[in-house]
């Protein structure tokens, strides 16, 4: 017999679990499917933090999706009782021409972002572990910081759970449809489910089942994470580190790096956000060649010249890139019942809980009242 249900949430990780919660929360029957068991280390949902920030460079329309995001991200720490959001500050730092600095000042003055732009003098006196020059300028925000992934997910399944919703784990999703009179049906390794509606959260996997969607253009890259063990805890600790990213100039090709202080016995979190090997197949983040290794060395030799030791251990990740790097949250063109979230471009995760609040209020009203235009599928652009 066929399991039915109201909504079909396909994908549980960031961006999947916040939906199949904002549609549980609204009484609906919900079911998640993911081929995994969330929160896993197959997708792009893992790594132990994520950052968040309002000043957002990447487009200054984010920034109202960023405010109503920390509201729903500490309304989750009072449901689950789970500590998620830290907001320790974050420094951005960049060449005065870069799409960084710019890109933050844009969006602290339309929105009215308290914002701190410091000297050089001012920055390392406040932060020592970080060697600046001349060449860069630099902001901080001290409404930032960094989620923690995996909680966070937890705390949504769970929640999800605790209000009705069915989560299926380990099962694959081989095919959708749509029947003339309206319903979906989800064919899946374990069996097939009915249902009114759909969200399709699938991050890495989404090209198999929206590729064919006008104007959704993915690609597929896999990045890396890098630990170093750190014996100097006062220089990086989170009483006195930041969240950062930081922009290098032309001659270095304007790659950007990020990281995080030390949370642990792992010690110092960095990452180069820009560049990636393209895969075609999500399998490729398995034992994967790390080529981001030298690099992110030797940036850290150049900036963080303070951390003592060595790698300490090291994730891949996938990131699905749109074709402007800006989010696809959209309905199907022919099928208004079904939404979807995809092409996040490795910057999506601090979003999760209003972009499942939007795929919610596409799904059960038809509309929402966030404003997206920006990231539909038929965007100019």
């Amino acid at each position: 017999m066929k399991e039915t249900c109201d909504v079909i949430v396909v994908g549980c990780g960031g961006v999947g679990s916040a939906a199949l919660y904002s549609l549980a929360s609204r009484g609906l029957n919900v079911v998640g499917i993911d081929r995994y068991s969330p929160p896993h280390n197959f997708g792009s949902s893992h790594g132990h933090t994520r950052a968040i920030r309002k000043a957002y460079f990447e487009h200054p329309d984010y920034v109202p999706l960023l405010q109503r995001a920390y509201e729903l991200w500490r309304n989750l720490e009072g449901i689950s009782g789970k500590n998620l959001m830290h907001l320790v500050g974050a420094l951005e730092v960049g060449p005065p021409d870069g799409i960084l600095i710019n890109g933050v000042r844009q969006s602290a003055e339309m929105h009215g972002l308290p914002m701190e732009f410091l000297s050089i003098k001012d920055a390392s006196e406040l932060f020592p572990g970080f060697s600046f020059t001349d060449a860069f300028e630099i902001a901080y925000e001290k409404d930032a910081g960094y989620l923690l992934v995996e909680d966070c997910i937890d705390s949504f399944l769970n929640t999800s759970v605790s209000l009705g919703a069915k989560v299926l784990t380990e099962a694959t999703v081989h095919d959708w449809s749509v029947t003339p009179g309206g319903s979906v049906t989800v064919k899946t390794s374990t069996g097939s489910i009915e249902a009114n509606a759909m969200v399709l959260a699938a991050g890495p996997w989404a090209s198999a089942l929206i590729g064919d969607i006008k104007g959704v253009q993915l690609q597929l890259r896999r990045k890396h994470m890098h630990w170093y063990s750190n014996n100097n805890p006062s220089y990086f600790s989170t009483s006195g580190f930041p969240v950062f990213a930081v922009e290098l100039p032309a001659e270095d090709n304007h790659r950007v790096y990020y990281g995080f202080p030390q949370l642990d016995a792992s010690g110092v979190k960095l990452a180069e956000h820009t560049g990636g090997v393209v895969v075609e197949n999500p399998a490729a983040i398995r034992n994967a060649v790390d080529p981001d290794l030298k690099t992110t060395e030797q940036f850290q030799r150049r900036f963080l010249p303070n951390i003592s030791g060595g790698l300490s251990k090291q994730e891949a990740c996938l990131y699905t890139i749109s074709h402007d790097e800006n989010f696809y949250i959209d309905t199907h063109p022919k099928y208004k019942n079904i939404a979807y979230a995809a092409g996040l471009s490795g910057h999506g995760f601090k979003f999760s809980p209003v972009l499942g609040e939007i795929l919610a209020d596409l799904v059960s009203e038809g509309q929402t009242m966030h404003k997206i235009d920006f990231l539909s599928a038929n965007r100019e652009g």
